[in-house]
């Protein structure tokens, strides 16, 4: 493949941490499913099934996802949540009306 071939297009990379993202979103979608079963008027082995499937689709989409995207970014990811909540407790215990 020439160098004029590959312009346009992103690397590799961007692909891997793209889907790898995604994957880690849509286990959140999947444990927020198993909560929903729960609410469903399906009978309760269903549930326990349905609960069952969706707790392993989590964590083999999680655990998939983690390992596209890499320690490096998952630990960059969690220390601006860190400091975002950080900021938030700080601005409630200096506020002048707290």
């Amino acid at each position: 493949m020439s160098s004029a071939e590959g312009k346009g297009r992103p690397p590799p990379s961007f692909w891997r941490r793209y889907i790898g993202v995604t994957l880690v979103l849509l286990s959140g979608v999947w444990f927020a499913c198993i909560f929903l079963v729960a609410y469903t008027g399906l009978p309760v082995a269903t549930k326990l099934i349905l609960g069952g499937v969706f707790f392993v689709m989590m964590e083999g989409t999680f655990y998939l996802g983690l390992a596209l995207v890499g320690k490096q970014l998952l630990s960059k990811y969690w220390g601006s949540v860190k400091r975002v909540l950080r900021g938030r407790r700080g601005t409630d215990k200096d506020s002048p009306e707290g």
